[in-house]
């Protein structure tokens, strides 16, 4: 996680773009709320009461360098693999608010999102070989 790199202020813009990206197919999954769960309690980020009172603008507004909107972008689009695929609806949110930050290279967008993408999938191949390795040799 690079977000250790943004300041208290930015981890809680992010944390609100984060819910706004999660419920962006009008259901917030298991794994995303498992997500936004652990982001909240770790950061000691203030939970979300109505995430359709979420100020986009002013979020997006606190990322200022090309670093805090690469790393706010790469945590959106990790946010919308939660549930296994990137929808057309969470892509939607996610390029607007790319766009709202400025990041408009299709190309520069597009690594940060295979980049996360093979991430999932490498923690997922991992979760896989750990359930082998726990049956194979007996033990839960």
């Amino acid at each position: 996680m690079f977000i250790d790199r943004l300041s208290i202020e930015q981890r809680q813009a992010l944390y609100e773009l984060l819910c706004f990206v999660a419920q962006a197919d009008n259901e917030v999954s298991e794994e995303e709320q498992q997500l936004l769960d652990r982001y909240s309690s770790l950061l000691q980020l203030t939970p979300v009461e109505d995430v359709y009172a979420i100020d986009v603008d002013a979020n997006v507004a606190l990322m200022q360098t090309r670093e805090e909107k690469g790393i706010a972008l790469q945590e959106l689009i990790r946010m919308s693999y939660q549930d296994g695929h990137f929808g057309p609806e969470e892509q939607e949110k996610v390029y607007s608010i790319a766009k709202k930050m400025g990041l408009s290279d299709a190309r520069q967008v597009r690594k940060i999102e295979d980049w996360v993408r093979r991430g999932v999938e490498w923690r997922i191949e991992g979760e896989d070989l750990l359930k082998t390795i726990s049956t194979s040799w007996g033990h839960s």
